[in-house]
């Protein structure tokens, strides 16, 4: 076996060791399966369940009272995205560093909660003061002021279920994380009809109700949970606020960076062409980018507390973590973006029409981005942790490159040309992570491998689509991006076998029964 490849013990060795009298290690592959699905289907459910109570409101409210509650609870979600300064995404982050039993969990919820309680307010305050400005100079409509204010309930209870939601992942209460999303979605489905019948202030103030009881139940249920935190006598132990603010405002920032560059791309591609066509298509194509990263998205975020030195020490070491998370994250999103590359003249005309069928070259450059930019997330999380300069650093350059780039390609090439630039801005942050992490120390062996099988295959299979979208033999190149698309999997598979990274799911089984023999004795 190549030295390159070589790990001091499989994901699920590292795992198998019981902690103490019925508590078990769930092994590492099983534990991000597990914890990503469970998400998945506490974000569905409550996702389809928001949409549904949202068709009854605005059958019974109309187009109006429902327009005006739409707008009120955007302003609010958009105000509470910035006030919450990636508050859940810094309550997952710590989670994986103060477990429920370690020392310093304590003043961890202390600062978190202080942080979360002042973004909050924050969050209220803005809508409140703002609702004047907002609705008299922005919109242009004095009637939407007092939805403005009453959403500013909305806004707080949107920063303060943030970070219950955060918190959840971050301690894996996957189960608890579900019950929450039932919770929201079932209240919505009983309040919002009911105050869809009376104006949209009473559904503006039933949403915020919803979302705030969702708090108030993770409140009352935290020990139950296993959230509460015990009388913690080193109460020096733990982060403090500043450590917990600091870390939200670099993510924030880096947030920030993502949204005014996307920002930037699409005013681009709009300024290239005033018919708007252009733009249509980068939005198509945007949509398919956006479905191959939903399944790695969930890996990222199930194993981002599983990233510390702390957490990740009982699956093999944070390096092994972050390894096996982007192999996961490699392989869900290779295997839905190279279906959608072969496919996707087929499916542009099916989904959307023959008129769409110039957005083949943006959607195949899209979703080889994709599989570029999912690959690398687990290594930039990683970096977050043991560089968060570093990573801020990057990000900035991330949001500049592209904008440079944007300045360049789109004018000449309209939505293939913002494609591009999204490839190779992913591209080079990517190279930077990793340069990063080998500075640090902290670079997994096998790692560049996987890399390097995700991006050169990804590039190829992007220029033979591109070339596919404006060659004559179509029928020659797909056979050929099909090819190209089964190969990559095989050298997926091996780097996966060699690095250690497929579970050996005969040993999980075999585990698994002795565990339950020994919660049984």
């Amino acid at each position: 076996m190549s030295t390159q490849f070589s790990l001091p013990v499989r994901a699920d060795e590292a795992a198998a060791p019981l902690l103490a009298g019925r508590q078990s290690v769930r092994p590492l592959s099983a534990l991000l399966l597990y914890g990503s699905a469970t998400l998945g289907l506490a974000v569905g459910l409550e996702r389809v369940l928001g949409f549904l109570s949202n068709v009854l409101a605005a059958r019974i409210a109309g187009p109006q009272t429902f327009g005006a509650y739409s707008l009120a609870l955007a302003t609010a979600g958009a105000i509470a995205t910035y006030a919450g300064a990636g508050i859940g995404t810094t309550a997952t982050r710590f989670s994986g560093q103060y477990r429920t039993a370690t020392k310093g969990y304590r003043r961890f919820i202390v600062a978190l909660a202080v942080v979360a309680m002042s973004s909050a307010t924050l969050a209220a305050l803005l809508m409140l003061v703002g609702a004047v400005p907002l609705g008299r100079w922005v919109l242009k409509n004095e009637g939407l002021i007092v939805f403005l204010r009453l959403s500013a309930a909305s806004s707080a209870a949107i920063v303060l279920l943030d970070c219950c939601r955060g918190l959840l992942v971050g301690q894996q209460k996957y189960q608890a994380m579900l019950l929450l999303s039932v919770v929201s979605g079932v209240g919505l489905i009983l309040v919002l009809p009911l105050a869809a019948r009376i104006s949209a202030g009473v559904m503006i103030l039933g949403q915020g109700t919803v979302a705030l009881c969702c708090v108030a139940a993770f409140l009352a249920l935290a020990k139950r949970f296993g959230l509460w935190p015990d009388d913690d006598h080193d109460r020096d132990a733990g982060p403090g606020i500043g450590s917990v603010l600091t870390f939200g405002l670099v993510q924030f920032s880096a947030f920030a960076g993502i949204t005014v560059a996307s920002w930037w791309m699409a005013s681009l591609v709009v300024r290239s062409d005033a018919t708007l066509k252009q733009m249509g298509l980068y939005a198509i194509a945007s949509q398919f980018r956006g479905l191959v990263a939903l399944a790695p998205g969930l890996c990222a975020q199930v194993g981002y507390s599983l990233l510390t030195d702390e957490s990740g020490s009982q699956y093999g070491g944070p390096k092994h973590v972050m390894l096996v998370n982007s192999f996961l994250a490699s392989t869900l999103a290779t295997m839905t973006a190279t279906c959608g590359i072969v496919l996707a003249p087929w499916l542009l005309g099916l989904v959307y029409g023959r008129s769409f069928s110039g957005a083949e070259a943006a959607v195949v450059i899209l979703l080889a981005t994709a599989v570029v930019h999912m690959s690398g997330v687990p290594a930039a999380q990683r970096l977050n942790i043991v560089g968060l300069r570093l990573a801020g650093i990057i990000s900035t350059i991330w949001a500049v490159l592209i904008a440079m780039l944007g300045i360049w390609l789109v004018p000449r090439a309209g939505a293939k040309g913002a494609a591009l630039a999204f490839l190779a801005s992913h591209t080079f942050s990517q190279l930077l992570v990793i340069l990063a992490l080998g500075r640090l120390g902290e670079l997994a062996k096998g790692y560049l491998a996987l890399f390097s099988t995700t991006t050169i295959g990804s590039a190829l299979l992007g220029g033979l689509g591109y070339w596919r979208s404006y060659g004559p033999n179509r029928i020659a190149l797909t056979i050929a991006l099909a090819a190209l698309s089964i190969l990559m999997w095989v050298v997926l598979w091996h780097v996966g076998r060699r690095t250690r990274c497929l579970p050996e799911w005969k040993t999980i089984w075999v585990r698994l029964h002795q565990q339950r023999d020994v919660a049984h004795s």
